[in-house]
């Protein structure tokens, strides 16, 4: 008897809960997506910075690796110095070198979204001018045209 008064109870406090979260679903969505939102801005604002803070993060990941083969596997202590020192070289300057394309892609690509509206601003302007023009020739000729009257 107990059993089932507990499994009633156990459904029942299930049901409770699904059904307030099916009456607030959409504030409980709103709210998640605001703070994604929210989180998603914070870390392209700060992008530059977790960039290096994972490169460095990664560096002492290599240390410490490198740290655990040497005193784990018996080669010299001076090779594996060899070994991880340019190891190490190597990947953080790999790193470092796709930061800064990545930076350097990103400028480049505003600079083409301002070149394009500038473009967009200059066959505007264009379209104008050549609307202005027809307008002053046909003024023009009006006028040509009232002065022979």
């Amino acid at each position: 008897m107990e059993i089932y008064t507990l499994f009633i109870l156990n459904l029942i406090a299930i049901i409770l809960v699904f059904g307030i979260v099916f009456v607030f679903i959409e504030k409980l969505m709103s709210i998640i997506d605001n703070k994604r939102n929210r989180c998603k801005r914070f870390l392209e604002k700060h992008d530059g910075f977790f960039k290096i803070l994972f490169i460095l993060i990664f560096f002492f990941e290599q240390i410490f690796f490198i740290s655990l083969i040497t005193y784990l596997y018996d080669i010299s202590k001076g090779l594996s110095a060899i070994i991880g020192v340019f190891g190490l070289i190597v990947v953080t300057t790999a790193s470092f070198a796709t930061f800064v394309w990545e930076h350097k892609f990103q400028y480049s690509k505003l600079q083409q979204e301002g070149l394009k509206k500038a473009n967009l601003r200059i066959e505007k302007d264009q379209e104008m001018i050549r609307i202005l023009i027809k307008e002053l020739s046909e003024l023009k000729e009006k006028i040509k045209e009232s002065k022979k009257k």
